[in-house]
């Protein structure tokens, strides 16, 4: 190969070239095959008005904006598995935004003892039964606790104003019925 009639400029041109259309591919890829069917197919999910997801730590954060829905659960894990699939993973923080009014603030403050309770220690017939006495005596018109593997979705319904959070269970704390049958199998 003879490099002797070739110019540096020419070259450092073309490396530039190269390198904004290889980045300017790699954006346009991004944006239109990625980032534009992803939104359109979370924001046609029930309730989901509004969505960001942002790098935080070691995976991603989720902030979505929800209105009235019926099922808090299947909407989040919905929204969480569509964003996954995309390579953004994973979500380890969702934050929410709902529509909650004062009293529905109050009466999540005093649910959450019940609620924090049942997610350490799995004591969840407890906790309904805790839950719907307060609620009862708010006059709250929906509540709805959904216990899954490592969440508890909670979800506040009242005059028009709904209250979503999810509590993160403990996977360190044992029910006392499996502490029982642990310490059978040592002692016995």
């Amino acid at each position: 190969m003879n490099f002797k009639g070739l110019q540096a400029k020419w070259i450092l041109l073309a490396a530039l070239l190269t390198g904004a259309l290889l980045f300017g591919g790699h954006f346009a890829y991004q944006r239109y095959a990625t980032e534009t069917p992803l939104r359109a197919a979370v924001l046609a999910q029930p309730g989901v008005k509004d969505f960001a997801v942002a790098k935080s730590g070691s995976g991603y954060t989720l902030e979505i904006t929800i209105g009235p829905i019926s099922d808090l659960q299947g909407a989040i894990e919905s929204v969480v598995l569509m964003i996954e699939a995309t390579g953004k993973a994973p979500i380890t923080a969702i934050n929410i935004t709902d529509n909650a009014s004062l009293a529905l603030s109050e009466v999540y403050y005093e649910m959450h003892f019940a609620l924090e309770e049942a997610a350490d220690r799995g004591n969840f017939t407890q906790m309904k039964e805790q839950v719907d006495t307060i609620a009862r005596e708010a006059g709250v018109d929906t509540v709805r606790i959904q216990v899954a593997d490592r969440e508890l979705y909670v979800q506040l319904h009242q005059d028009g104003h709904y209250l979503y959070r999810i509590i993160n269970r403990s996977r360190t704390a044992f029910t006392e019925t499996e502490l029982a049958s642990m310490a059978k199998g040592v002692l016995w």
